[in-house]
């Protein structure tokens, strides 16, 4: 017809269509990648957020932070105020395993812990 063979032209064909499978493929799986990464991270955030608003409570209910320059775990030995704020237990990790702690302003972030072997 065109000048191709039909051996050639069915390969050309083939190789469109793998072509074409592999493009929706990638289309399909690039999404999810992506959106597993933004998933955890706002994990992450909304975490804090939630911990930061009942360390700043705290903060407003008794005059200083819980715990300040130490890790969040360490508001467990202070009794059982916790449980107030925190009726299923203090937070001790992220979602990324890092500690949960509290600066002197009160601010509340995630340090990842240190390898002591």
């Amino acid at each position: 017809m065109n000048g191709l063979r039909p051996s050639k032209r069915n390969k050309l064909i083939r190789l469109a269509l793998l072509l074409m499978t592999w493009s929706l493929l990638v289309a399909i799986a690039l999404p999810s990648i992506s959106n597993k990464k933004n998933s955890n991270a706002s994990k992450y955030e909304v975490q804090r957020s939630h911990i930061q608003s009942q360390i700043e409570i705290y903060y407003l209910r008794h005059g200083h932070f819980p715990v300040t320059d130490a890790p969040l775990s360490n508001w467990q030995t202070k009794g059982k105020d916790s449980q107030f704020y925190f009726p299923k237990g203090v937070p001790t990790h992220d979602n990324y395993s890092r500690v949960w702690r509290v600066n002197s302003d009160g601010k509340v972030y995630g340090k990842k812990p240190r390898n002591n072997s």
